[in-house]
């Protein structure tokens, strides 16, 4: 038996904007890219962004998408933020109450930084979004 579910975009609440980031690798090269949208509660593309970060593992692009977004709504002076992210790993680790010997414990706890002097920001996870996921591969060559 098969099951079919939809997969959409869920508005944020009034006066809320949306964060919506993915990484992508292509395999053989190993080449990595981010992107990321904000949408506001009315369902409005505000920006979006795209970066090529050169060759790594996913989760360092995923945590570099999650960084690039934020510095953006941060340049925005958005204070009300839902952020989503189909990595569930790069969730767990910022929900983690010691990143200080990760490796990635920098960049994380930057990211922590940039949530925190929002007046109310959360990060959850969710199923790939479609629109971030086609930014994030738009700016590498897959093999």
């Amino acid at each position: 038996m098969y099951s079919y579910s939809m997969l959409s975009w869920k508005m944020p609440p009034s006066n809320f904007f949306k964060l919506n980031i993915d990484g992508t690798r292509a395999t053989a090269s190993g080449k990595i890219g981010a992107g990321g949208v904000i949408g506001n509660h009315a369902g409005t593309w505000i920006i979006g962004f795209q970066i090529n970060l050169g060759v790594g593992e996913i989760v360092i692009v995923e945590a570099w998408g999650l960084f690039y977004g934020l510095k953006l709504a941060e340049k925005l002076q958005i204070s009300n933020l839902e952020v989503e992210s189909d990595s569930a790993i790069l969730v767990n680790l910022m929900q983690s109450s010691n990143l200080a010997l990760h490796p990635l414990g920098s960049l994380l706890d930057g990211c922590c930084k940039l949530m925190s002097r929002m007046k109310n920001a959360k990060l959850s996870h969710i199923f790939r979004d479609m629109t971030a996921d086609a930014l994030a591969k738009s700016n590498i060559s897959h093999d």
